[in-house]
Formats: structure tokens, C-alpha cells, sequence
């Protein structure tokens, strides 16, 4: 699924930023996703005929001596994304009633994280001549955390912009990381949290596919997913 949403920012004339963002936590718990292509015939959110569950789980870490540190107080985003290929094989981000690239919230994110990425890229370079050599590390790495939060605030303004706000939900995780979603849609997002786990500002990130869920749970209630995939994580001092 990320591969032919990649390929779509392609399409959009965005150059992909070759960095990856490093793994300073150890993610643990896999959460079940769905890789193969699916047609572009799901309705989209807020449509009369579209499912809606319950979706509610959990946000950690993992670190490396084997510790779980709930994500407590995250705030928890669903960012729908459906995107398939067309009877021609062809990619296709047209889902449901008229739904754009530029009107779908994940390929908006991923496509602004890109921006923020290659943004970053060059005012660290600059900057890293005011920074001590002991905190180049940090500074960098809290550079990238403020460009997500900056992708994704960005993201949002979008999706308000085109009126598109309905597809994107967002709840606040408890003091264990606890987080639920009474009203979604079935479909393909992107499960995303931002918030502390013990003493490190994280960011978690997840491919979710509620429609693969639908007919494998009792009734309309998706429980206990577990989002522990850490994408990045700085250390806080004082």
C-alpha cells in the first residue's frame, strides 16, 4: 500500500527524501495491515453506505532493556487514505464520491512530510554551527519532530480548506495510552500518535486497514489495537 502511495507523490512532482528517520526505541507488537492493492471501490467516510466500527487500542514503546512505556496523553490521529488501481492497472486516488490526491488526507501528510524533510535537511545544515558538538543529536532529532508536527498541523489546515475535515479523526490517548475512536468509517489510514513515553518525545506512525477488519470482529467493535511502532523518539533533558 505505501509503495503505490509513494508512487503517487511521483506523480505529483515530489522528490522523496532518501533519509529515513531512525529507530531510537525498539517497536514492539505488530499491528495487522493489509499490502495487497485493493480496487478503488470503497465509499468514503460520511457516504450512506459506508460501515462504521469502533476502533480502540493502545500507544507504547518498547525500549531496549525490554520496558513498556505507555504513550500517555498522546493525541491520536486516523488519517484516511484509501488508494488502489483501476481496472487498468493504473493508480488511482480517486475513492468514493470525487475524493483527489489533494483532497486525501494520508497522501497530503506524506507529501508534506517529504517538504518538511528536505526544509530540514537544509536549515540544519546551517544552523548546526550555533549548536554544541554534545547536542547536535538532539537538535537534529527535534528538528524532525517539529517538522512532523508541522506536516501534520499543515495536513489538517488542508482538509478544513477543502472541506475535507470528515476524514480525518483524532482522539486523545489516557495516562496508560489507552485511545478510542467511537465512529470510523471502514478503510485504509494512517494511524499516527504524537506524545511522551517516559522520558522521550515520540512519534508513532502505522499503517491501519479498518475495512480488513470488519467481517473478523463481533459486531462493529475494533479493539485493542496496538500502535508501538516507534518512527521517532528524542531523549528530553532539562
Amino acid at each position: 500500500m505505501r509503495e503505490i502511495k509513494t508512487e503517487i507523490l511521483v506523480r505529483m512532482k515530489i522528490a522523496i527524501a532518501s533519509g529515513v528517520f531512525a529507530l531510537i526505541l525498539v517497536s514492539g507488537g505488530l499491528l495487522a495491515a493489509q499490502t495487497k492493492a485493493k480496487p478503488a471501490t470503497t465509499p468514503q467516510p460520511g457516504t450512506s453506505k459506508q460501515e462504521v466500527l469502533k476502533v480502540s487500542g493502545r500507544v507504547f514503546a518498547i525500549t531496549q532493556l525490554g520496558d513498556l512505556k505507555p504513550g500517555r496523553l498522546a493525541k491520536v490521529y486516523l488519517l484516511w487514505g484509501n488508494v488502489g488501481l483501476n481496472s487498468k492497472g493504473e493508480v488511482d486516488t480517486v475513492t468514493g464520491r470525487g475524493i483527489t490526491a489533494e483532497q486525501n488526507p494520508e497522501v497530503v501528510y506524506l507529501s508534506n512530510i517529504l517538504e518538511q524533510q528536505q526544509t530540514a535537511t537544509k536549515d540544519t545544515e546551517s544552523d548546526l554551527n550555533s549548536v554544541s558538538p554534545d547536542n547536535v543529536e538532539r537538535f537534529a532529532c527535534k528538528r524532525q519532530l517539529s517538522g512532523i508536527d508541522a506536516a501534520l498541523l499543515a495536513t489538517l489546515d488542508s482538509m478544513i480548506k477543502h472541506r475535507q475535515n470528515r476524514l480525518v479523526y483524532s482522539t486523545d490517548a489516557d495516562e496508560e495510552g489507552n485511545f478510542q475512536f467511537k465512529s470510523v468509517a471502514a478503510g485504509d489510514y494512517l494511524l499516527i500518535a504524537r506524545g511522551q513515553a517516559s522520558a522521550n518525545d515520540v512519534y508513532w506512525e502505522e499503517d491501519l486497514c479498518v475495512r480488513c477488519f470488519a467481517n473478523k470482529v463481533l459486531g462493529t467493535d475494533l479493539s485493542r489495537v496496538k500502535l508501538s511502532s516507534v518512527k521517532k523518539s528524542c531523549t528530553n533533558f532539562n
